[in-house]
């Protein structure tokens, strides 16, 4: 399920420094996604591969013909050191169910130190991992999702604005957070909205009232071809990225 927050951790752990005393050779982090391509892998992986000061490796990488021959030339330059490698949106590929997993663990081959965090939509390529985190999405009207939708406006606009009202949950912040089905990453682009919005209008009553009509508008726009929650991000994030044409 899209939105619910794994590329937000798999960053969160790329950016955490107490990750560099157990992998004292690097976070190495590579982002791939649904369309990725031999290009794209090889992209990354020559990337994490100049981060790490191994210049002379990344021609030869790029020149493979195939990500196995790739990987091949890369793990000889991770042979005995520690690393994390992250790889973020794993999907499957034409030709292999698992994608380009397969491939990409040959970097743990010479490291035994060395670990591998995935995030993927995939149960199959979920399952190739030694341990797995479900990700789901939160009650839609449950004190994670009020706190997360809260912690976003909050960021944005005064506590003077902002109120108590809140908290009481009024019709439209109701509506709001109905539309966005407990999805982590529609609730903040959401609350960012309505923190613009509220500025704009000096009423945090009037923000959420506006946003929620034209939020509510723009997911019955988009029609049934996807999911509800598929909707419901694609629905906030669009409208969002429309106000923050109109901050610019």
């Amino acid at each position: 399920m899209a939105g619910v927050g794994k590329t937000v951790a798999l960053r969160a752990l790329a950016y955490d420094v107490g990750l560099s005393d157990p992998f004292p050779d690097g976070v190495l982090y590579m982002t791939l996604g649904q369309g990725a391509t031999l290009e794209t892998v090889v992209r990354e992986l020559s990337n994490i591969l100049a981060v790490t000061g191994a210049a002379t490796i990344v021609a030869t990488v790029k020149g493979s013909i195939t990500l196995r021959e790739a990987v091949d030339a890369a793990v000889p330059w991770f042979q005995g050191r520690v690393c994390l490698f992250l790889v973020d949106d794993l999907w499957p590929t034409k030709t292999c169910r698992t994608g380009f997993l397969s491939d990409l663990r040959q970097l743990l081959r010479d490291c035994p130190a060395s670990r591998m965090a995935i995030s993927t939509r995939s149960t199959t390529i979920a399952k190739c991992a030694r341990a797995a985190v479900k990700f789901q999405a939160r009650d839609p009207f449950g004190s994670a999702s009020v706190n997360i939708f809260i912690a976003y406006v909050t960021r944005g606009a005064s506590g003077e604005i902002i109120g108590s009202q809140a908290q009481g949950l009024r019709n439209s912040v109701q509506k709001i957070l109905g539309i966005c089905a407990g999805l982590p990453i529609a609730l903040a682009v959401t609350g960012c909205a309505v923190a613009f919005l509220s500025s704009a209008y000096g009423d945090f009553d009037t923000a959420c009232d506006t946003y929620a009509t034209r939020l509510e508008k723009k997911r019955n726009h988009l029609g049934d071809e996807d999911s509800v929650e598929g909707r419901s991000l694609n629905a906030s994030i669009m409208l969002s990225l429309e106000f923050c044409k109109m901050s610019s």
